[in-house]
């Protein structure tokens, strides 16, 4: 049976009955889907049709095979540090039972999890300023003239490896500042074997970021948003043996053109 990891945009169809879920595969709904759902504050959820939230979430309940509760970042850790053991967190089940209820989560369990939360959307927000800062840096001084930026074109393989060494960095800070435990390396073999494993597993995430990020350095006008954040981080949890599915022309088209097609559902 094909497991398929939903971008958020599928609940809410499924909740508003656009899209009907499909027969014989089994349907996974991420920790990241339901932050970007409705655990926000509420004055600024006030802005939207709280109806499709609230729907959004119902489907989730009815429809998902499976909740993954764990961030995008403590998910992939047994990939990278084999019998690591992680400290249970609160579960973010009752975000989505408060959601399906009134469209918000209550003050209490807006509290119980506001830690995590504004942990990441901090990272959210620094992830896009980060990205259209080195943007212009590297528009300025490595694509200066068309030889540099046809060099430039040509470093995917370096490319990767940035983004393969920058997970890796996402997860030791997490599992650093949220569990205080620290990846150690007896060796280069070793540091080396973990870069491709990463490479590997989680090759949907690595070279959709990788190209996401090219083409945004390519294209002047084009902008890292906030969002992009969440979208992006949604696909590490596509691993070798899940697909994606999304109706977002703007992922899937970056998909395509990482040579990730393998990955998506259709």
């Amino acid at each position: 049976m094909k497991e398929i990891i939903c971008d958020t945009n599928i609940w809410y169809d499924l909740g508003k009955g656009l899209i009907q879920k499909p027969k014989n595969v089994k349907l996974i709904a991420t920790w990241v889907n339901i932050i970007e759902l409705g655990f926000s504050h509420p004055e600024i959820k006030e802005k939207l049709n709280p109806d499709d939230t609230i729907n959004a979430a119902k489907a989730i309940l009815n429809y998902s095979d499976e909740i993954i509760e764990q961030n995008a970042f403590a998910y992939p850790c047994a990939k990278v540090e084999k019998g690591v053991e992680l400290k249970s967190q609160p579960s973010i089940l009752s975000i989505l039972k408060d959601i399906a209820d009134t469209g918000l989560p209550s003050n209490s369990t807006y509290h119980t999890h506001k830690y995590r939360y504004d942990y990441f959307i901090d990272m959210k927000n620094n992830f896009a300023d980060t990205y259209n800062r080195e943007k212009r840096n590297i528009r300025s001084k490595e694509i200066y003239n068309r030889a540099s930026r046809e060099s430039f074109k040509k470093s995917d393989s370096a490319q990767i490896e940035e983004h393969v060494l920058g997970l890796l960095s996402d997860i030791r800070d997490y599992l650093n500042k949220e569990q205080q435990l620290e990846i150690v390396f007896p060796d280069d073999d070793s540091f080396h074997r973990t870069l491709e494993t990463i490479k590997i597993q989680l090759e949907c995430f690595i070279y959709t970021r990788q190209t996401f990020a090219k083409k945004s350095i390519l294209e002047k006008n084009m902008k890292i948003q906030p969002n992009d954040f969440f979208d992006l981080l949604n696909l590490i949890y596509v691993g070798n043996d899940k697909l994606y599915w999304t109706k977002d022309k703007r992922w899937i088209t970056s998909i395509k053109e990482a040579k990730m097609e393998k990955y998506l559902y259709n």
